[in-house]
């Protein structure tokens, strides 16, 4: 298992409090079947990207990540040797979006009053 650095800042576990773990703990119970859909991608195609989903950090607070993740194969034997994930953080622009929302939301209440 690699883990890159910035990654370990931004959630906040080292690579070895991920050792031996299942990835879905880490995952929003709403947000299962939206995983499950990229593993199953992953799987059948050799890669995969996600759509925005919740993971939570050590510090208790969800993060909103996307993830794109390619299995790379071994060229003789064609079995799979790794996956190599790229996570991108949206924390900012998901909670952009959600304060965006919600002020239209009040333009909207205001304008109906």
């Amino acid at each position: 298992l690699f883990r890159s650095v910035r990654i370990s800042h931004l959630i906040g576990y080292d690579p070895a409090d991920m050792l031996g773990k299942v990835v879905y703990h880490f995952h929003h119970p709403n947000d299962m079947s939206t995983i499950a859909g990229c593993h199953s991608n992953l799987i059948a195609k050799g890669q995969s990207a996600s759509k925005s989903y919740r993971f939570l950090a050590r510090n208790g607070q969800w993060m909103w990540l996307q993830t794109s993740a390619t299995i790379a194969y071994n060229s003789r034997s064609q079995r799979a040797q790794y996956i190599t994930c790229l996570n991108y953080v949206v924390s900012e622009e998901k909670e952009e979006k959600l304060r965006e929302s919600r002020e239209e939301d009040a333009a909207l209440a205001a304008a109906a009053a």
